[in-house]
């Protein structure tokens, strides 16, 4: 008797268990989806793609397509332009230029200081 009390216990937990994951996991869904058709409405395709045409990386970064062009004339963003024809740029590159346009802090500045000197000390 106490055994079929225990294994209704069990399987009422297990029950439990299994209906909080799929209600998390329908959560996510809805929450993804709203995301999805948010962005959709503010002119943004959310993507994985690698690769981005000029006006994927311009409303990447948050700017001008005009912009993107000024920067590509003044070479100071890499792209892509095969057989001469339209540009395109890598968002690791992108990424990794978005970095080299950070403003360092104190610490960082010193740090990277003492690192030279270090490094220029260990030389003689």
């Amino acid at each position: 008797m106490q055994t079929k009390v225990i294994e209704k216990k069990q399987l009422k937990n297990y029950t439990n268990l299994n209906m909080s994951k799929k209600m998390e996991e329908l959560i996510e869904k809805i929450i993804k989806k709203n995301i999805r058709e948010e962005l959709e409405k503010m002119g943004i395709k959310p993507t994985k793609k690698n690769m981005y045409t000029v006006a994927e990386a311009a409303s990447y970064l948050g700017y001008e397509i005009s912009y993107m062009y000024q920067l590509n004339t003044r070479k100071e963003i890499s792209y892509y332009k095969p057989n001469g024809g339209k540009v395109y740029y890598n968002k690791t590159d992108l990424d990794a230029w978005l970095d080299g346009l950070k403003e360092k802090s104190k610490s960082e500045i010193i740090s990277s200081i003492d690192n030279k000197l270090l490094y220029h000390h260990k030389l003689r």
